[in-house]
């Protein structure tokens, strides 16, 4: 029960198994009585264990998670090298790479923009992406996007993006 429904249901669960294994299976049985001490500790033990079970399965949840959140991350990493770097034309494949974002991290929209702009295109949060020898760049969000969603981004995904943005700025410079 811990496992798919949280701690909260996994302890109730416990404490009405401790009644119900009081119930069926200690003497005198058909009651909620206990006469010998060794079945209360018996009890005692059955809701211990069952709430560090419970904690257990909380932390394998949160751990599965966050190893999905990082999963997401990389597969968007690798498509977001593909579009830059294999796409025929940078300002094309920022749309794209825009999209792809927005779609990945579950926003209304993002977008990439290869110079801080002082009239921005879309009001929003601003990214500031690094992208080596003077060059700026930034990804803008909604100002609805959640404070933690933000850290993230600027954790794990601007630095792949700057490296990237870096990459393609570089390839379409010796294109050119």
């Amino acid at each position: 029960v811990s496992t798919f429904w949280g701690l909260r249901m996994g302890l109730l669960t416990a404490l009405l198994s401790a009644l119900a294994f009081n119930w069926f299976h200690i003497p005198p049985t058909g009651r909620f009585t206990i006469r010998e001490g060794e079945n209360w500790v018996a009890l005692v033990m059955f809701f211990v264990v069952a709430g560090v079970a419970s904690s257990v399965a909380e932390l394998a949840r949160a751990r599965a998670a966050d190893a999905e959140n990082r999963r997401r991350e990389a597969d968007l990493a690798a498509e977001t090298a593909r579009l830059l770097l294999g796409g025929a034309r940078l300002d094309a494949s920022l749309v794209d790479v825009a999209g792809r974002l927005a779609t990945a991290l579950d926003l209304p929209w993002a977008e990439v923009r290869l110079e801080l702009e002082d009239g921005a295109k879309r009001p929003g949060v601003v990214v500031p992406l690094q992208v080596g020898a003077g060059r700026r760049a930034a990804l803008v969000l909604p100002d609805a996007t959640p404070p933690e969603m933000l850290d993230g981004i600027r954790e794990r995904i601007a630095p792949a993006l700057e490296a990237l943005l870096a990459a393609a700025l570089d390839r379409e410079l010796l294109q050119s």
